[in-house]
Order: C-alpha cells, then sequence, then structure tokens
C-alpha cells in the first residue's frame, strides 16, 4: 500500500458519498462502495476548535507478506484513516473490541526536534492526541498488538479538479484516456481497479505523456500500480490524499522524472 501526498474532496450525495467539512477540516465517513472496508477494529474522530467531534472513515484491510527477513508468513490487519485540515487538530482513537492501555506513535519528532503529535493521553479506554499541523503520518501501534496498526494520514487541504480537461476515471481503469483531457481524476468514496498491463506487469497503468495531473480525492482507494512512459519530458504531479494499494506501488519509468507527491 502506498499513501500519496499527492495529496484529496467532493461531495457526491448522489452516489451515496459523504464528505464533511466543518471549520478548518475535512473527513471522509464512508460510502456503501467502502462498506465491506471499514474497520472493525479502530473508529476515529477528529476535532478543530471545540466544535463536535467527526466521524473519520477507518479502512481495514489483511496485508499478506511473506518471507520477509526470514520471518516466513505473517498475515495482519492494516487500518488507516485520511482527513484534511488546517492549523491543528484533536483526534480519538477508540479500540472497538476492548480499552485501550498503551500506545506507541511514531515517528514522534523531526530532525529539528519539533514534535509530531502533542498532548498524548489514554483515558476512559481512548486514546487522544493533538496533531499541531497537517502534512503529517502517523503510525499508531495500539495495546502493543503488531498486527493491527493504524495510520493516521493528515493532510493539507488539496484542489477539486473540473472542467473540459478533466477525465474521470472509470472504477473498472483500463488505462486508456480522452483525447484533450490533461488531468485524470479517481473520485471520493470509489475503489478503483486498474485493469490495464503495462510492459508485462498486470494491473499496472503507464500514464499517458499527455497527462499532466493526476489526483486522487479524499475516500478514494486505487487497486494496482501507476508508472510513467520513459519518453515523458515534463514533470508529472500526482496529488491529492486518495490510497493506492494493491498489485503495486507508484513506480517511475527510465526518464527519471519525478513525481510531485
Amino acid at each position: 500500500m502506498k499513501k500519496i501526498i499527492f495529496t484529496i474532496s467532493i461531495y457526491l450525495g448522489l452516489f451515496g458519498i459523504a464528505v464533511h467539512s466543518q471549520a478548518a477540516v475535512k473527513v471522509f465517513d464512508g460510502t456503501t462502495d467502502l462498506a465491506s472496508y471499514k474497520s472493525a477494529v479502530y473508529s476515529v474522530q477528529v476535532q478543530q476548535n471545540e466544535e463536535p467531534f467527526q466521524n473519520s472513515f477507518v479502512v481495514g484491510y489483511v496485508n499478506d507478506y511473506t518471507g520477509i527477513a526470514n520471518v516466513g508468513t505473517l498475515s495482519r490487519m492494516n487500518h488507516f484513516t485520511t482527513f484534511e485540515f488546517d492549523g491543528q487538530i484533536k483526534v480519538e482513537i477508540t479500540l472497538l473490541t476492548g480499552n485501550i492501555t498503551t500506545a506507541k506513535i511514531l515517528p514522534d519528532v523531526d530532525f529539528e526536534g519539533n514534535p509530531f503529535y502533542t498532548n498524548k493521553e489514554i483515558r476512559d479506554g481512548k486514546l487522544y492526541l493533538t496533531i499541531p499541523k497537517n502534512n503529517e503520518k502517523l503510525y499508531v501501534e495500539i495495546n502493543g498488538n503488531l498486527n493491527e496498526p493504524l495510520y493516521l494520514f493528515a493532510d493539507n487541504f488539496s484542489p477539486t479538479y473540473s472542467g473540459d480537461n478533466v477525465f474521470e476515471a472509470p472504477t473498472s481503469f483500463n488505462g486508456a484516456v480522452t483525447a484533450g483531457k490533461n488531468t485524470v481524476v479517481f473520485r471520493s468514496g470509489k475503489i478503483y481497479n486498474i485493469t490495464q498491463t503495462s510492459g508485462g506487469t498486470p494491473n499496472k497503468w503507464t500514464i499517458p505523456d499527455a497527462v499532466d495531473i493526476v489526483n486522487f480525492e479524499l475516500g478514494a482507494i486505487v487497486i494496482g500500480s501507476l508508472g510513467d512512459n520513459s519518453s515523458r519530458t515534463k514533470p508529472l504531479t500526482l496529488n491529492g490524499p486518495g490510497i493506492i494499494w494493491g498489485a503495486g506501488d507508484v513506480v517511475s519509468g527510465t526518464s527519471g522524472i519525478p513525481y510531485n507527491a
């Protein structure tokens, strides 16, 4: 699973999507498309300026590793949630299967000694912490359980794209982009499967040279991998707090053109 910061939002009630904005925070609280991915272990709520807490949808999925460092096979659940905000934000984490007694949060400080989180507190079986600024990624280990990590992706606000130059990716995406479209958007609250086989790699989308921006909105999940052409001679921007996971990762073509991600 690769988180792109890339860093994602839209209000599409027509599709059962619920993206809520209150004060300077935006959360995705789940849709029928993602219901089967809802975590049965954690719930997360966020709060700013003493406003009511808002639910931030937590995805849970099985992650299987084989033969890493001679460990053999390890099966575990990964859980993650994404939210966008300005300023600082308070986070409440609930363990749905019992009480929280211990919590490890990483990283704790940056290379200048600035904290990635403050005000860590366990109260009434729940974990509370404050994230002082956006664009942070935190690993949370509850009750010493390495098999059920929770990842908090605390993002800055990202742009929303619309217009004649925008191509809205279909949920089963074979990589074809309509001529004249230079921006590809994976919309909020949908699960996308990349079906293109590129360079012998299944489920890999080779992004056409004509595409300049790929945007992953808040609550979008893209299963597969992305790459550029070796012929690309201009920058490629990937942005939005959506999630890429599954058959691969974001990979660069031989041209070495960097991603703004």
